[in-house]
This record gives C-alpha cells, structure tokens and sequence, in this order.
C-alpha cells in the first residue's frame, strides 16, 4: 500500500500524540456531546425551578387577584348600596327641609293671615262699636230731643251718617229704610213707605214720626250688637284655630329640625363610610392592578422563557442528533478506513518511529524500482560512482584470483575471468557475481551431496575405463580429436541450453512474481482508493450533517430573535432566573474547530485517493512496459533455446553417425577414454581425501561470499550485513 504524502504528514502529526486524527474527532464529539447533554440537563432543571415559580406565582397572584376583585365588588357593592342610602337620605333630607321651608312659609302665611283676620277683625269691631255708639247715642238724642229737628241734627247727624253706611255696608239695612234714613237726616220728614215694628207703612205721605226712626235705630242697633257679638265670638274661634295652627306648624317645624338634624349626621355617617370605603376601593384597586401588572408580566416572563426553552431544547436535540450521526460515521466507518488507508495502528505501536516492517513485502512497483537500479547503475551513475565500482570490481577480481590459486579451484579462477571479459558482468558486477555464485554454491553443494560415494564410483569407472580402453584403443584413435570435438560442442550446448532453460525458469519465475506483486499492489491500492473516496464521503456526510444543523440553527435562532425582539425580557417581576435567555443557536464555537479537524480529514482521504490513483496508474503504466520486455526477452530466450536444441541434435545425430560408423567398439572407447579423461584429475592425478574435498568446497563457497560483499558496498546482501554487525560488534 502507498500512503499520499498529505496522509503521510498527517499520520506523522497524529503520532506525536499517539491518537489518529479520527480518534481525536470522536474525542471532540464525545466531549461536545457531553457538554451539550450537561447544558441540557442543567437547563432543564432551572426551567423546572422556574416553570414552578411561574406556577406558584401565577396561582399567588391568581389567589391575591380574585380576593381584591372580590373585595372590589364587595366595596362597590357596599358603595353602592350606602350611596343608595345616602340618596335616600339625601332625599329625605331635602324633602324634610322642603317641608321644613313649607311648613314655615305656612306658619308665616298663617301668623299672616291671621294678622289680617284680626285687623279684619279690629277694624269690623271698631266699627260697630262705632255704629253702634252712633245708634244709641242718636237714639238718645232723638228722644231727648222732642222732636227738635235742630238740635238732633247739630248732635247726630255725621254719626249716624256712619253707622247707617255700615249697617248698609254689612246688608243690615235695606234699602228703602237706609233712603228714608237719609232723607230723614237730610230733610227732617220720613218717607212713607217706612217700616213700624217690621210693618211696612202705606206710600202716603205723612208727617214726620219719630218713633218709626227709633225703632229702626233700634233694630238696626240690636243688629249691630248681635253682629258684633258674632264677630268677637267668630274672632275668638279664629284666634284659636290660628293659634293651633301656629302651635302646629312650630311643632312640625321643630319635629322636622329633628329629622334634618338626624339625616344630616346619618347622611354624613353614610358620606364618611363612602369615603372610607372608596379609599378601600382605590387601594384594592391600586393592589389588583399591581397584581395584575405583575402577573402579566410574569407569564409574558414565563410565555417567553417557556418559548425560548422550546426553541433551545429544539436546538439542542437537534445538535446532540447532529453529533451522534457524525459520531456513528466516525466510529463506525471513517475510523475503519483510516486505519486501512494510512495504517496508524502499526505507526503508533512504534512511538511514532516510521519504519519498514521486515514482514512487509516490497510493491512491485518498488521492487522493480530496485530491480531497475541494478541493472541501469552504469548509466544512471555519475563518473565517481562508476569509477567506484570498476575499483570495487578490480578488488573482487583480484581477490577471487589468490583465492582460486590458494585453494587450487579452477572454478574461482574461471569465475574471475568471466568478470572480466563477460559484458553482462560490466553493467551490474553485484548481480553477476550474485548470480555466479549461487549458482556455483549450489553445484558445489549437488558434488557434497554425491561425495559420499564417490570413491566406490571411480575404482569401478576406473576399472571399466582401463579394460574398454584397453580393448578399443587401436580402434579409437583415429576418430578420437573428432568424437572429442564433437563431445565437448555437445556439453557446451546442453549446459547452455540447461543455462537457458534456468534462465526461462527464472524470467518467468520473476514475471509471474512481478504479476502477483502487481495484482496484490493493485489490489491493495484499489482498495486504498476505494477506502479513501468512501472515507472522504463519510466524513463529507459527518460535516454535512453538522454543518446543515448549525446554520439551520443559526438561521432559527436569528428568525426567533428577530420575531421577539420587540418583547421585554426579566421583568422586574421575577425573582426566579430560568438559568437562560433568548435563543439557542447550538455550539458554533466548538463545533467550528471540530468541522475544520473533519475537513483536513476529508482532503486527506480525498488526497490519498488522487496519489494513490496517479500512483497506481505509473505502476501500472510501468509493469504493462516491464511485461511486455520481459516476453520478449522469454521469447528471445526461447529462441535461442531453440536454435541450441537444433544444434544438439545435430551434434548428437553426428555423434551417433560416427559411433555407428566405428561400430560400437569404437563408440565404447569414445566413452570410456571421454569418461577416464573426466575422472584422471579427480579419481587418479592428485586424489584428495573427503575431508579436503569438503574443506576445499566450503572455503570455496565463503570466498564467493566474500568476493559478493566486496561489491556490496551498500550492505543490502544478508550475509554482508551479518559480516558487517559482526565486525562492528
């Protein structure tokens, strides 16, 4: 797998702290959901503290109001009914002074007319008292006058002049008798038709009579008396009646006094209650309209705060939702495929150290990398390095020519010489020796493997060589440079073709190597890709879900401000904080900083799927190259491979022909003088033991190792870096 570089730098920042940054996300999360449940919890109990304030309030307030409305009724009720009263009384009142005024205008009307009735009276009396002097004293006259006309005249006449006009006044004296009265007192005779004693006279004329004139003074006097005596005695009624009445009006006015008096103080009683009770009245008034203030404004307090609760605890329902989704992504899925995609869990088992596990295999892309080095250093590397590495060749050949003079091994010695004329070895000297040599160590270990038997082998071999040698010699001698010739091209072709075959074996060794590398890298980076998009996708709906709560809460939190700003908040009234006020538009702050941690989150999964996938494209672009060299090289090698094979069996079939050719006698010796002439060093000339031999094999084996590390300047080989802890320990 190929870790971007933004993802490596990433891992590298979350290693310090020994926490990936998904974890640190879910840490975050966690704590704000925390914060928020406890925000919540906290608030919800002073809402409940002050939800029972509002309550307790309300029904205080509720209580105090009903009572002050019932108290308001009752004093207007019981204003009313003294106002009515007082009406009433008022009423009385002004009726009693109506009478009161009526009464004394009917006491002065009847002191009054009760004055005039006694000046009536007065007046009347004086006058019949006068009349009735005038009568008796013209009576008087007239009889003692003697019928002296004179005499009565000079005494009488103006006084009986009155009397006579009020007795015609008062309808006492009748007409005829009132016209001979005064012609009487006019011309001293009487008229005819005067009455005597009630008798009317004849019309005739007749003297003067004194006595007709007397007795009408008389009768006329005894009317005045007795109209006088009426008078004085009608008087003394009326004065009676006028003085009860007057005593009766003074006592109704007096009795009415009393009563004005009496509604007066009731009325002023009735006034003081009224004005007692309305002051009552603008006091319960004053309280109820306090306690109705104060419970208005109490429940706008508690319709607000209770509003505001709903819109907080909306908010924070919804954030806590918002948080728990984003936290299931992150725990559930992103924190999975971080771990796939940038392998934290084998960084932080390290501290932090960023090495290459042992167990990792190499990418293809990677190894071929490495592969390329070798095989392009000669024209990749500055002058310097190439001059170092001809040095180093130089040293490796010069070691394997002592070693192969020292342990008598021509196989070293033939080695050296292939380093230096072989063009392959020019190019890559490590890998050719490399290559040299694990093929030689293991030729060496198949001759160890056959030693053991070894030696019963060549007496027998020996033995039959010597009696067939012995017994086709003649024949043999004529073809024997030729079936030699023919016998060594036919070695060389098999050992090359054996070469070849080794060489196709391990071409198409590598390429189906190559091909699984590159399956399993491409697979792996496949699944790295597919892991970050998923990833950058789960994060993306984490922000998303977080990022669509916090502005739809912003949003609300600013319509509700905007709908309640016009609204008074903590009236005076209250004396309970609901802990809160206004609107809720969730933790912005914090939440801020965690979306901005899931956003570099999300580009480096994004990133490490855009490297990955450029990444995987090279490697793959590279590999088809490699690929399609690597056929060609097969099918070249095949070619060749082809071409020995051909010429093998012509070589064979010549063998064949020549041996038919000298008969099998001669094919026998061609075999045994071929077979003596492989065996004469080892079984005959110099015969070691096979301990030398074993010893000569192995010091063999570890100077091709040694020659290896002399060209390994870079301690990649095992056995040099075994060589190399060594000597440093």
């Amino acid at each position: 797998m190929m870790t971007s570089k933004a993802g490596f730098i990433l891992l590298l920042a979350s290693a310090v702290t020994a926490i990936t940054p998904t974890e640190k996300v879910i840490d975050m999360l966690k704590n704000l959901q925390n914060e928020t449940e406890t925000a919540q919890a906290t608030e919800k109990k002073n809402f409940d503290n002050f939800t029972k304030w509002c309550d307790d309030t309300s029904d205080k307030k509720n209580t105090a109001i009903k009572n002050s409305e019932d108290r308001e009724k009752e004093l207007l009720s019981n204003i009313e009914s003294k106002t009515s009263n007082l009406n009433q009384l008022l009423a009385d009142l002004s009726e009693a002074n109506a009478k009161k005024e009526q009464l004394e205008a009917e006491k002065t009307a009847n002191l009054q007319q009760c004055s005039k009735d006694k000046d009536i009276y007065d007046a009347t009396k004086g006058d019949l008292d006068a009349a009735i002097g005038g009568l008796q004293a013209a009576i008087k006259t007239l009889r003692e006058a003697g019928g002296e006309k004179s005499l009565f005249f000079l005494q009488l006449a103006s006084g009986l002049q009155q009397s006579l006009d009020l007795g015609e006044a008062m309808g006492l004296l009748q007409e005829p008798k009132h016209q001979a009265m005064m012609a009487f007192l006019q011309e001293g005779k009487a008229e005819p038709w005067l009455e005597k004693g009630g008798e009317e006279y004849n019309k005739t004329d007749y003297g003067f009579q004194s006595g007709g004139i007397v007795q009408t003074l008389l009768d006329l006097d005894t009317q005045f008396t007795n109209e006088r005596d009426s008078l004085v005695n009608e008087w003394k009624a009326t004065q009676a009646v006028c003085d009860k009445t007057d005593k009766d009006k003074k006592e109704a006015i007096e009795e009415t006094s009393k009563t004005i008096s009496s509604k007066t103080t009731e009325s002023n009683s009735v006034k003081d209650a009224i004005a007692g009770e309305r002051g009552d009245l603008q006091k319960t008034r004053a309280t109820l309209k306090e306690d109705r203030s104060i419970l208005k404004e109490a429940q706008e307090d508690c319709a607000r705060s209770t509003a505001d609760y709903g819109q907080r605890s909306k908010n924070r329902a919804g954030e806590i939702k918002a948080i728990q989704a984003a936290l299931k992504v992150m725990k559930d899925t992103v924190q999975e495929l971080e771990t796939n995609v940038y392998n934290y869990s084998s960084l932080l088992s390290t501290n932090a150290e960023v090495t290459v596990q042992e167990s990792d295999a190499p990418s293809f892309f990677q190894e071929e990398s490495l592969r390329e080095s070798h095989f392009h250093v000669a024209s990749e590397m500055s002058e310097a390095e190439a001059e170092a590495v001809r040095t180093r060749t130089n040293q490796a050949v010069s070691f394997l020519v002592r070693a192969g003079g020292s342990l008598k091994s021509l196989r070293l010695s033939q080695l050296a010489f292939r380093i230096q004329s072989d063009p392959s070895a020019a190019s890559d000297p490590l890998a050719f020796v490399k290559q040299m040599t694990e093929k030689m160590i293991n030729d060496l270990q198949k001759e160890a493997t056959a030693a053991t038997t070894q030696k019963g082998w060549c007496d027998t071999q020996m033995m039959k060589s010597t009696k067939e040698r012995d017994r086709r010699f003649r024949e043999s001698l004529s073809l024997d440079k030729k079936l030699k010739a023919l016998d060594v091209k036919r070695s060389e072709l098999i050992e090359t073709i054996a070469l070849q075959k080794d060489d196709i074996k391990d071409m198409e060794k590598d390429l189906s190597t190559a091909i699984s590398l590159r399956v399993n890298e491409s697979t792996e980076n496949i699944k790295t890709i597919n892991d970050a998009t998923l990833g950058g996708k789960a994060v993306d709906a984490a922000i998303t879900a977080l990022n669509d709560f916090y502005k739809k809460a912003q949003r609300s939190a600013d319509r509700y401000d905007d709908a309640t700003s016009f609204l008074q908040r903590g009236s005076e009234a209250a004396t309970e904080d609901p802990g809160f006020e206004g609107s809720y538009k969730g933790k912005q702050n914090e939440a801020l900083s965690v979306v901005t941690l899931m956003e570099v989150i999300r580009d480096s999964f994004i990133r490490s799927a855009k490297e990955t996938q450029a990444e995987e494209d090279e490697a793959s672009e590279k590999f088809t190259e490699l690929k399609q060299n690597s056929k060609v090289d097969i099918e070249s090698k095949r070619k060749s491979m082809t071409l020995n094979d051909e010429d093998l069996a012509v070589t064979t079939n010549d063998l064949s022909s020549g041996k038919e050719a000298l008969q099998n006698t001669v094919k026998l010796l061609d075999s045994a003088l071929a077979a003596l002439e492989d065996l004469k060093d080892e079984c005959v000339n110099n015969q070691m033991t096979y301990e030398e031999r074993k010893a000569k094999r192995e010091g063999e084996i570890a100077q091709l190792k040694q020659a290896v590390c002399i060209l390994d300047s870079n301690n990649v080989e095992p056995d040099c870096k075994k060589a190399s802890t060594a000597a440093a320990s």
